[in-house]
């Protein structure tokens, strides 16, 4: 999304509060041993996992109509309960 629309201040903002909790969590999971100490967060596997999550191949598209919201919320409500 932020390759296409480089202005989209929000969400970039967005992007850089979530990796910064991501990474306080990396480091607080380091430290009480629950990682491994050289464990690094690549953001573009992240990417890879989560659209695969969702079901959506390799890229993660946002829905354009109210029966593709749909389908994505139900592909979301049948994943594993273990996997949030």
């Amino acid at each position: 999304h932020l390759s296409e629309h480089p202005k989209d201040t929000t969400s970039k903002k967005g992007l850089i509060e979530t990796e910064s909790k991501i990474n306080a969590l990396i480091r607080y999971y380091k430290r009480v041993g629950k990682l491994p100490q050289d464990f690094v967060y690549e953001p573009e596997r992240a990417r890879i996992i989560v659209s695969q999550y969702l079901g959506m191949g390799t890229a993660i598209q946002q829905p354009t109509t109210s029966a593709q919201v749909g389908q994505q919320q139900e592909a979301a409500s049948e994943a594993p309960s273990g996997v949030h």
